[in-house]
Parts: C-alpha cells; structure tokens; sequence
C-alpha cells in the first residue's frame, strides 16, 4: 500500500474569525484615525490636519478647535489664564456665543461663570475650569471622527487631503508636513477672512470667532514658516502674550471720544453684555470700549454706531445721590429710638443738640431735638 503524501491542510476560518481580521484590518487602514489620542501625537500633525479640514467642510469645528486651543491654556500665569478663559468662555460655552456647540448646557457655563467671579485668583481652580467642557467636547469629537471613518472606507478620504502613502511619507518630514497643512488648511482660512472682508457672510461673529480659532491652532500645533503675509496673522490668537500684526494696529485706536463718552479698550474677566446690540462681548482680549464716564460697555464695532450721548458727571451725582439714599433709608430705621432719646434729654432739662458729617459732595446736620436732617452741597 502506497504511503499517502503528507499534504499540509489549510486552517479553517471561522465566521468570527473573519469578523476579527476585518476589524483589525479596519483598524489598520485607519492608521492614526482610529483613535483622537492618536491622532493628537506630534508624529501625526499631518493627519490632524486632515481631520481638521474634514470637520470644518462637513460638521461643526467648534468642539474640535476648543479641545485643541484648552490644551494650551494652561500653559500661562494665573493672570495669563484668568485673561484666556474668559476669551475661550466667551466664545464657545456662554449662551449666545459665536461657537457655541449643540451639547454645551447652561448649567456647565453657570458653573464656570461662578469660577471665574469667586475663585479667579486660584490657580488650582483656573486649571480645572474646563474640564467637563473638554469632556463634553472629546464625545463629540469621537463621533466626528468615526463619521470620517466611514468615509475614508468609502474610498472619500482623498477628499479632504492627501493619501495615507503620502500622509506616511510626510510623517517626520517638517517641510512636507508644512505643504500639506498650507494645501489643507490655509485655504479655508483665507475664505473665512475674505467672506468677512467682502461682507458676504451673514453669520460675521461666527466668521470671526471661527478665524481666531482657526489661526491659534495653525500657529501653535502645526509647522508653520514666519511669513509677514500669512492670512495666520491677520487676527488675533487665543491663549497668546504675543501681539499680533493686527493687535499692534488696534492699539492706535485704544482710545476714542465719541458724543461725550471717554472710550478705553478694555480686557474683560466675567460675562459681559453690550449696551448697545446687548449681545454678549466676546472673543480674544479686548473685547471691547467701556466708557470711564458712564460705565458704558461696548463691542468695537458697535462704538461706530453709537448715537446716545455720555450722561457724564450726571451718572456720577445720581451715584452720590444713591448713596445719600441708603443713608436715609439706615437713618429712618433708628428714628423712633433717637425720638426716644431725645425725649428723655429734654425731660432731663437737656435741649437740642446737633451733630454733622459728609459724604460725597454733602454735608450733613442732624438736630436731634427734632431730628430734622439738613443737606447741604459743600462748596
């Protein structure tokens, strides 16, 4: 009998091990997409970039470029981040802001609001203060970035950048990985600026949140070349000391006197409302005029279309006239025990007696015998 030849059998592949090497070529297709930690490494700016430019041709950009521009922020002093919070608070969390996302509540920007008030001197509450927002932002991030997923499976993830073969070239290659964030990036950044430009955007306060945020994290995460022309330093940055081209030009317009009002640009440190388009004042610091005369609070842009004239000094003396009221109102509780007393001097042979004082511009005469409160303007 003839020996049989040893043939050697292929494994069996079962259903759920076919599942498995789906997923785990799933998983290697999608290289440094599969995960944001990933994603977020320095070894991967170029594909952060991508992702980047995907979020902003087809989702919401907002919780991305917060995640991104809160992982700088405590970087700075608490002097440096009391300032910066209130520039990333303002502009994506507080209601009515710019950047505000779908999964932001109200109850998280109380909280925050509350922070910056009472406990805007500790550096162990500054560095904390976004937390859960970063939370909140990181699930949405997530859902965003399986969305990209799908589509890089697709075969449409040369849509928003570069193949993976090239993405892994650049990987390391500072120069290479500089084309691609100017050929994903700074196109749309010089959208943005024209559309605010021409006035053809109609939602111009997103625009302009969207191109400071936008050019903070060009800046500060990816390679970027100093170039004086760059559309990167046409606005203002977030979480930066620095000034930028734009900043230095505003300076000369620190100061303004329009119809009476004494006009300073201004940092501001808690939520803020303007008194002329009551919207709030937000955005990268300053964010507006206050007038050193009648406290008025106002965005710049709005300051060109102030028609009411500064009540001036008035504000002030109704201020001391408030004050002279809080004193009567202290002084009329205790009347019926000073009657008291002076009934009992008089009984006691005693007559009137008087006794003065001031506040603000006035003097005061208090004749207890009849308690008759006399006002009189100092001159």
């Amino acid at each position: 009998m003839a020996a049989q030849p040893n043939v050697a059998q292929k494994p069996i592949i079962s259903m759920e091990d076919d599942e498995i090497s789906d997923q785990e070529s799933f998983i290697e297709e999608n290289g440094p997409f599969r995960s944001l930690s990933q994603l977020l490494e320095p070894a991967h700016s170029a594909h952060l970039a991508v992702f980047l430019n995907f979020v902003l041709s087809n989702s919401d950009p907002s919780p991305l470029l917060f995640y991104l521009i809160t992982s700088l922020y405590k970087e700075g002093s608490v002097k440096d981040m009391r300032k910066w919070a209130y520039e990333i608070h303002s502009t994506f969390l507080v209601p009515g802001a710019p950047l505000l996302w779908s999964n932001v509540d109200e109850s998280l920007a109380r909280e925050i609001d509350d922070t910056l008030q009472k406990e805007n001197d500790k550096v162990e509450f500054l560095r904390r203060v976004f937390l859960k927002s970063r939370n909140k932002a990181r699930d949405y991030i997530n859902i965003q970035l399986k969305e990209f997923q799908v589509k890089r499976t697709a075969g449409l993830g040369t849509m928003y950048g570069p193949t993976d073969q090239q993405l892994q070239n650049a990987k390391g290659d500072k120069v290479k990985e500089q084309r691609i964030v100017e050929e994903t990036l700074l196109p749309k950044l010089q959208q943005y600026l024209k559309e605010i430009d021409d006035g053809s955007s109609k939602e111009c306060p997103k625009k302009q949140a969207l191109c400071s945020a936008l050019s903070t994290v060009i800046q500060r995460f990816f390679v970027t070349r100093s170039n004086p022309n760059s559309p990167v330093d046409k606005v203002h940055h977030f979480v930066s000391r620095e000034k930028s081209f734009k900043s230095r030009l505003m300076a000369k317009n620190r100061k303004q006197d329009i119809l009476g009002h004494n006009l300073r640009l201004q940092p501001y440190f808690e939520v803020t409302r303007c008194n002329h388009c009551q919207n709030i004042l937000w955005g990268v610091s300053p964010q507006g005029y206050h007038c050193s005369n009648c406290e008025l609070n106002i965005h710049r842009l709005c300051a060109k279309d102030l028609k009411e004239e500064c009540p001036g000094p008035a504000q002030l003396k109704n201020a001391e006239g408030s004050k002279i009221g809080k004193f009567i109102d202290k002084l009329s509780t205790r009347n019926h025990h000073q009657a008291d007393k002076t009934r009992k001097h008089d009984d006691d042979g005693g007559g009137g007696g008087e006794d003065g004082f001031s506040i603000g511009e006035y003097s005061f005469s208090l004749e207890y015998h009849d308690l008759f409160v006399q006002f009189v303007r100092r001159t």
